[in-house]
């Protein structure tokens, strides 16, 4: 039986991406700018708040599948669900993994011809066709885990779903900083493995636990608030003034992106009620943030190369501001036209 859609997990995906752009607009500024400076502290503190975007893209994707599938999941499920995966996420993510390994060197003015069977293989396996497609690796290793998840959840409940994605996570953590780094971490699955089986946990019993959490709301703002300036001041401090070390600042950022998207989330149902016209725009930008995540950074690349200003002057900032603004209205114009065309599924899944 098809289930409530959740509506204002679209607002959350529209303010993820929104946030997305934001990390990749401000990047070149956390590097670029003189150390100390007031400009690079601005551009340093929105691209590590920002950060949250990927954590939250994870958690609703955990919150979607155990709330569509948490009372609906058996063998006979299965086979459909990986077809859909499988057409609709994995095709475009080779579409565009092709696209943007041509498009990264002709417009830098490089020959195609060089590429290798070799790093063909790598940029698949590991999403580094282009610097934002390693998200899409995430997601297909929690659809390969998510049969197992949904075992562990469905004989030990929420908790236990809860357990697993933490102590795992932990230890992926542990075992990168104690004993060895793992390769591609970003792309690797237990990196994000807890926020995804803590939005398992939220979608098993989602309208319970918005109902819970609703009278908090102001509570969990709040909160957001406090571990988003202990996150600003980490880095606007430096590691040396923090004496929790790296595995007090991981939790903290974890922390943060869990709290956000949570926050987030309650923001989401209210704004539905009070606010319907900038519920419409941003549910609008939300279906269409998997279109604007595969289309902005070759938008923003295009940008570059067409606009270069000495760092910290204003032509600088200004020249960023209108990547933000390009980079979102041309991803989302692009969407809008291919989501008409016939096979427009092969790029922009559904």
């Amino acid at each position: 039986m098809r289930k409530e859609r959740i509506t204002e997990l679209e607002t959350v995906r529209a303010l993820a991406i929104l946030a997305v752009l934001v990390i990749h607009v401000t990047a070149s500024g956390t590097v670029e700018l003189p150390s100390g400076g007031v400009s690079r502290g601005i551009y340093l503190v929105l691209n590590k708040l920002s950060n949250f975007s990927v954590p939250a893209f994870v958690l609703m994707s955990g919150l979607v599948l155990f709330y569509r599938y948490g009372d609906d999941w058996g063998k006979g499920q299965a086979a459909a669900f990986y077809r859909k995966r499988l057409q609709y996420i994995v095709l475009p993510y080779l579409v565009w993994s092709g696209f943007y390994i041509v498009y990264n060197r002709l417009i830098h003015g490089e020959a195609v011809t060089g590429i290798t069977l070799s790093r063909l293989g790598d940029n698949l396996l590991w999403g580094e066709a282009s610097y934002h497609l390693y998200f899409i690796v995430l997601i297909v290793q929690y659809y390969a885990l998510f049969p197992l998840l949904m075992a562990a959840a469905k004989k030990g409940g929420g908790g236990s779903l809860l357990l697993i994605g933490l102590v795992l996570q932990a230890g992926a953590f542990y075992y990168n900083h104690a004993v060895a780094e793992i390769p591609h971490r970003s792309a690797f699955g237990l990196t994000y493995l807890g926020e995804f089986c803590i939005g398992g946990a939220l979608g098993l019993g989602y309208r319970e636990w918005i109902s819970r959490l609703k009278p908090r709301q102001t509570a969990v703002w709040a909160l957001s608030g406090l571990l988003g300036a202990g996150l600003a001041w980490i880095h606007l401090a430096g590691p040396d003034r923090f004496s929790w070390g790296p595995e007090g600042a991981e939790a903290i950022v974890h922390a943060y992106s869990v709290a956000v998207s949570v926050a987030l989330l309650l923001a989401g149902s209210s704004l539905l009620r009070s606010s319907p016209g900038m519920a419409r725009f941003l549910t609008a930008l939300g279906a269409a943030s998997f279109g604007v995540y595969l289309i902005h950074p070759a938008v923003l690349t295009a940008w570059a190369v067409s606009f270069s200003y000495p760092p910290g002057s204003p032509a600088y900032h200004l020249s960023n501001a209108g990547a933000f603004a390009v980079g979102l209205a041309v991803s989302w114009g692009v969407f809008l036209l291919l989501r008409r065309a016939k096979a427009g599924w092969v790029l922009l899944g559904k």
